[in-house]
């Protein structure tokens, strides 16, 4: 990054934060290092705060690795608690607050979210009895992103949400946020795969490295945990990373095991292919394993001898509201609920299932089951070739005593958008539904009739998307 920074000492006056509105004074005057007329001046002093915060020895230091993320180091006269204000040097009205660096006199504050190749100002603020002292502005540019992330493509950007994308390419692994305008605003390349990402409640970023190593880190740029798994093929992770309120990580592990299928016309030791759910602790230990094979039976299926390499095929985990879990079981074209105490599979939803449902809405190969804000049950249903070879949304509201399954969300879309492997879907809103189909590698957003209403394409393979409100 190009950087130019003041080190001088600099004395900062007080003001309250309405003070603000007289940012538009005297701009060229006060401030003759920045060149733009649309930078404003640090505020003027206000006389209802009586003590003096000084603020000096500012040094801007950017991340080798990442040209969107600069760290800011500067002191204080006085303990005190301070965060940064910045923006685009041509759009003073998007500016964006930093996080809060905690009461102290020396403070290291990471700016994120923010454009490549442009220019920027920022003012550090320090925070003492609810007073508000100022320093002198500084300037940086950013520096262009890096080869190894998308070059997003642009279809249709006329919905203005409020708000963040968080997609990812598989190789190079990387992943990263748009804005409403389809411009990365952060991001994370790793080496290797990126095989899958998940958004933890906490606002943390958990990522799939190949099949044998996730980690856990913030958008700030902090690991928490990195942990390598065992490398038998039988017990490779993949698919999901789904944490708990306790920190524990779930995660699927393919499960190989011989069966006896000469009854079928196999032999009488097959290797068949399941799935396992594996619960880890945050030190890496392993805390609980559930086996698929324990509540199904090769022999039940009359196909096991082409399905045994690869018989369940389950693809994502999600928490219910009473805090068991369900399971995609995407080759039964089923959700499963698991008893987290005992293991037992309390019902199956789907084809040949526990509940009744209307034919029309039985779904196919889904994937990223989740559950909706008022805790319905949310599926990304693929479809499946010579089937049904077009792609939807589907939200059920689930009646565990009568066991119905009600559909209160159905988005049909486009033939041209069957997407029959990976992707997702998730609510944005109350009536907005946003989309990650893998096989066109795009992620748009409809409304609730599956109209489009916004619509990116990524020139590289991928599995989900998420919405995110902010993201720090």
């Amino acid at each position: 990054m190009t950087f130019f920074t003041k080190q001088n000492k600099t004395h900062i006056h007080s003001l309250k934060k309405c003070a603000f509105l007289l940012y538009l004074l005297i701009i060229i005057f006060i401030i003759p290092a920045c060149e733009n007329d649309e930078m404003p001046p640090p505020p003027p002093p206000d006389s209802a705060c009586q003590d003096t915060i000084l603020i000096n020895n500012v040094v801007i230091k950017p991340h080798t690795k990442n040209k969107l993320r600069v760290d800011v180091e500067f002191e204080t006269s006085d303990n005190a608690e301070t965060y940064i204000n910045y923006w685009l040097a041509d759009d003073f009205d998007e500016m964006k607050r930093s996080v809060l660096s905690e009461n102290s006199s020396v403070h290291n504050i990471t700016l994120i979210n923010m454009l490549a190749e442009s220019d920027y100002v920022f003012q550090a603020v320090a925070v003492l009895d609810s007073c508000e002292f100022f320093s002198e502005l500084y300037t940086f540019t950013t520096e262009a992103l890096p080869g190894t992330l998308p070059q997003v493509i642009h279809h249709n950007l006329d919905l203005n949400f409020d708000g963040y994308i968080l997609a990812h390419t598989t190789a190079p692994g990387a992943v990263f946020v748009l804005d409403n305008q389809g411009r990365i605003v952060w991001y994370e390349v790793f080496d290797g795969l990126a095989q899958v990402h998940t958004l933890s409640e906490k606002n943390t970023l958990a990522v799939m490295l190949g099949s044998l190593d996730y980690l856990e880190m913030d958008f700030f740029g902090n690991e928490f945990r990195r942990y390598q798994y065992n490398a038998d093929y039988s017990d490779l992770i993949h698919h999901e990373l789904l944490q708990n309120d306790e920190g524990d990580m779930l995660t699927l592990g393919i499960h190989a095991q011989n069966f006896d299928l000469s009854s079928v016309g196999g032999g009488t030791s097959e290797q068949v292919i399941s799935d396992n759910i594996i619960q880890f602790a945050p030190d890496g230990t392993e805390k609980w394993r559930w086996n698929l094979f324990d509540y199904a039976n090769p022999l039940d299926d009359p196909d096991i001898l082409v399905t045994r390499t690869d018989w369940t095929h389950s693809n994502a985990l999600a928490y219910d509201t009473d805090g068991n879990l369900l399971i995609s079981v995407r080759n039964f074209n089923q959700v499963w609920k698991v008893n987290t105490q005992d293991g037992s599979v309390m019902w199956r939803l789907g084809i040949n299932g526990d509940f009744s449902m209307d034919a029309d809405d039985h779904f196919y190969l889904q994937h990223a089951i989740h559950l909706t804000p008022n805790g319905d049950l949310m599926l990304y249903d693929n479809g499946k070739n010579g089937v049904r070879e077009t792609s939807r949304a589907l939200v059920f509201e689930l009646d565990e005593t009568n066991m119905t399954a009600t559909t209160n969300l159905k988005i049909e879309l486009p033939e041209d958008f069957y997407s029959y492997f990976q992707s997702s879907c998730a609510m944005v809103d109350e009536d907005k539904v946003l989309f990650a189909n893998s096989v066109q590698r795009a992620i748009f957003i409809t409304d609730s009739a599956g109209t489009f209403l916004w619509h990116v394409e990524l020139p590289g393979s991928f599995y989900r998307a998420y919405y995110m409100g902010n993201f720090y």
